[in-house]
């Protein structure tokens, strides 16, 4: 299939003195800067989230979303900025190509706990994360933007149910039959593959991303923020079942040189919560920073049928070969559709990918020569008159396709020997 292609308008925010000012960096109609008044104060946030909460639930105001972002909007593109936006916006669909929103929060951590997801542009009457036309992402402004991975379908995805017997019991059997459910035709494909992860711990973690190719992990638990100590943590397992608080850090260097490992997905509790005084604190950014290209988390809690939708659209994109931030805006998209309009903007994507590729994956002519499972490990399948002989290795297939040869040789000259005594007695 046709993939979009995207130019990059990126907005940087800055504190300057008591006020903010916002910049755009880098855009098809180049740089602009403005002022920045923030629309919301800290103790409006736990308003905002509690407003979402009765919304979620079908008991709160009708109008509160899209008067949300109208105020983030308004706040952040304002003048040169707007024009800058809206130009750009203009040259893009010009050349054909479509235009990625960019936030870099890293000098304004505070800031990062704001919906952003939720913009909207009134004069076009429409929310920005809610197309693929302008996806929006946390972006991380690394000095070394990962490349995409090379890789085969299916991608691999390791799955985590966390259920420490300290804790409050989660549905998370519920929770891997939906995934299973909802990914069920993509498996079938041979698009994806789930594997789930035999104990919650983290040393169980390392031996399953030694043991096999991991391209996604996804992690079901409980997630939170500690003020005390000013770091997100996810609660793990610990052998003896209760539970082990793993740092943003802590899971990063589990993660940590295992090349193929590209998006971590957390469905949990507080998982993109940042610290108010370092950008990297928290889990997501931590993780983005350290170990792995894309990190996907809920800034809310999110029912279980916007859960299962999300990441039915949002594996399959990935499968198909999209930008990941093309995929998380499948992924809203498919909730919005389902009557849902509020749940679409509680995915919070960071990421370090320049242009948002994340799996380079061979087109359709070329998925019938991609190798088999036992060709990635170095195996294949002889068949010799009908009947197959089994796995073998590389060597192994030498020598018998060197015997064959042998073989065949030996019975031409045998042929022909044969036809030269039939003459003689004739």
């Amino acid at each position: 299939m046709g993939q979009q292609t995207y130019l990059n308008f990126d907005l940087l925010f800055l504190q300057d003195g008591d006020s903010y000012q916002v910049q755009v960096v880098n855009s098809p109609s180049g740089e602009a800067r403005g002022s920045f008044q923030a629309p919301f104060s800290a103790l409006d946030l736990s308003g905002i989230e509690e407003a979402l909460e009765r919304a979620r639930r079908g008991r709160g105001d009708p109008e509160l979303i899209p008067n949300l972002g109208h105020k983030l909007f308004e706040a952040a593109f304002t003048g040169e900025v707007r024009e800058c936006l809206h130009r750009s916006l203009d040259m893009a669909q010009h050349e054909g190509k479509d235009l990625r929103i960019r936030l870099r929060l890293s000098e304004t951590p505070e800031l990062a706990r704001w919906p952003w997801e939720y913009l909207y542009d009134s004069s076009k009457a429409r929310y920005l994360a809610l197309t693929t036309e302008t996806p929006i992402a946390r972006y991380m402004d690394l000095a070394e933007p990962t490349p995409p991975l090379a890789a085969h379908l299916p991608l691999n995805i390791l799955v985590i149910l966390s259920a420490p017997n300290d804790q409050v019991k989660l549905a998370l059997e519920h929770e891997w039959d939906l995934l299973q459910d909802a990914l069920a035709s993509l498996q079938a494909a041979g698009r994806v593959s789930l594997i789930r992860l035999e104990t919650a711990t983290l040393s169980a973690l390392r031996k399953a991303l030694r043991e096999q190719p991991i391209h996604m992990l996804h992690y079901l638990g409980h997630g939170t923020f500690l003020e005390g100590s000013d770091d997100g943590v996810l609660l793990f397992e610990k052998p003896d079942g209760s539970s082990e608080s793993i740092s943003g850090e802590a899971l990063a260097m589990a993660l940590h040189n295992h090349d193929t490992l590209r998006v971590v997905v957390m469905n949990a509790c507080e998982g993109t919560h940042g610290s108010s005084g370092e950008a990297f604190k928290g889990v997501a950014q931590t993780l983005v920073r350290q170990a792995v290209p894309a990190r996907l988390a809920m800034q809310y809690e999110i029912s279980e049928p916007a859960a299962v939708t999300f990441g039915q659209e949002f594996y399959s994109a990935l499968a198909d070969g999209s930008p990941i931030d093309a995929a998380v805006s499948e992924g809203r998209k498919a909730i919005y559709a389902a009557g849902n309009t509020v749940e679409w903007g509680t995915p919070v994507l960071y990421h370090r990918a320049a242009d948002g590729q994340i799996f380079d994956l061979p087109g359709e002519d070329a998925m019938t020569d991609q190798p088999n499972e036992e060709q990635a490990r170095g195996g294949i399948s002889i068949q010799v008159g009908g009947n197959v002989t089994g796995n073998i290795n590389a060597a192994e297939r030498d020598i018998i396709i060197q015997n064959q040869q042998v073989l065949e040789l030996s019975a031409t000259l045998l042929a022909r020997l044969g036809w030269q005594l039939a003459g003689v007695l004739a």
